[in-house]
C-alpha cells in the first residue's frame, strides 16, 4: 500500500538543454496563450537530485518561467 501513490517525477535529464526542452514543452501545455504569470502556480516534485539541479539551472535566463516551482524529495502523505 505504501507504493500505490505517486511520489514525484524521475525525468533522467542529461543536460541543461534537455531540461530546457522539458520546460518549454510543459509551458506550452500549461500556458498555450503565453500569458505572463508572475507567481509559481505549478509545482514539479522531483525524486532525483540531478534532475532538480538541471531544472533549476535551466530556468535561469528563460522568459516567463516564474510559474514553475521545483521541489526535491518524495511527497509525504498525512496517513503514513
Amino acid at each position: 500500500m505504501m507504493n500505490d501513490y505517486p511520489r514525484g517525477l524521475t525525468l533522467n535529464l542529461n543536460s541543461i538543454e534537455d531540461a530546457r526542452e522539458y520546460l518549454r514543452d510543459a509551458k506550452a501545455r500549461i500556458n498555450p496563450s503565453n500569458a505572463t504569470i508572475k507567481k509559481p502556480v505549478v509545482s514539479i516534485r522531483l525524486l532525483l537530485q540531478n534532475d532538480y539541479d538541471l531544472l533549476t539551472q535551466a530556468v535561469t535566463g528563460m522568459h516567463n518561467m516564474k510559474m514553475f516551482r521545483f521541489v526535491h524529495g518524495a511527497k509525504k502523505y498525512t496517513w503514513e
